[in-house]
């Protein structure tokens, strides 16, 4: 295939993830957060038995996310997860990656923190958020500790990558070092792109957090590199919740101390 076939194959793909992560989106919404859709069968029980309403909701999400994205592995790869990344073929450079990041993570989410802590205050990172109780804490810990990675690493690393690589490769680990700088990079940007929430398309009316935009881009770079190195998503479903984790921690100290 010529080069500029390629390349405008690899275009039309982007932007098939960008209209398929709209629609997935909104259909995950209605069945998760919206107050019109059938949430409350699977809501209202998980309340019943204690769980705050915004952790089941959350809960639900990342099932319904990690569902849909297990079917589309399991097309794209004919149902050989193990090839796609479901596997722990090299564990001893996915421990390693962990450590790095366990350690170095906390680190540079503490100075950015306090660089716009000095810049523009700390309503810049709490917003107008008001202390919560240790129950919805705790709740608020364990579901963002556990659950992102692995509702979203199967799609924004196995799927997304391998919809990519379709214009340029057989299979996304044949890639060489210009093809995979170019998949990491854009689907770095996709993942940064998966966190706008599109409220309306007419009147177009979108929202978003612009520290949570450059972050996810940022570690969408580092995700998407570590489970190309590694033919494995362990490390990456690791990495995200513990990210996640940090972020939600360090988010309730300082709406504690404001």
């Amino acid at each position: 295939m010529a080069v500029w076939r390629r390349f405008v194959v690899f275009i039309l793909c982007v932007l098939f993830i960008v209209l398929f992560m709209y629609f997935m989106q909104q259909a995950i919404n209605y069945f998760s957060y919206d107050l019109a859709g059938p949430s409350y069968i699977v809501i209202e029980p998980l309340v019943a038995i204690g769980i705050a309403e915004d952790a089941a909701r959350a809960i639900y999400w990342y099932f319904l996310q990690l569902l849909i994205s297990l079917v589309l592995v399991a097309l794209l790869y004919k149902g050989d997860f193990v090839e796609a990344g479901f596997n722990t073929r090299q564990i001893r450079l996915s421990r390693r990656i962990i450590g790095w990041f366990v350690t170095l993570y906390p680190l540079l989410v503490a100075g950015s923190w306090l660089l716009i802590y000095f810049i523009a205050g700390i309503e810049a990172l709490t917003g107008l958020e008001a202390g919560k109780s240790f129950s919805y804490i705790m709740q608020d810990l364990l579901v963002f500790g556990l659950l992102p990675g692995l509702g979203e690493e199967p799609f924004f690393r196995i799927v997304v990558l391998k919809v990519l690589s379709l214009s340029l490769l057989r299979t996304v680990f044949d890639a060489n070092r210009l093809q995979r700088g170019l998949l990491i990079l854009t689907s770095a940007l996709l993942f940064s792109i998966g966190h706008i929430y599109v409220h309306s398309l007419q009147p177009f009316v979108i929202s978003y957090n612009s520290l949570q935009l450059a972050t996810a881009f940022a570690l969408g770079l580092f995700y998407a590199y570590s489970y190309l190195k590694t033919r494995s998503i362990l490390s990456a479903v690791v990495c995200h919740n513990y990210s996640d984790f940090i972020v939600r921690l360090f988010f309730h100290i300082l709406v504690a101390r404001q």
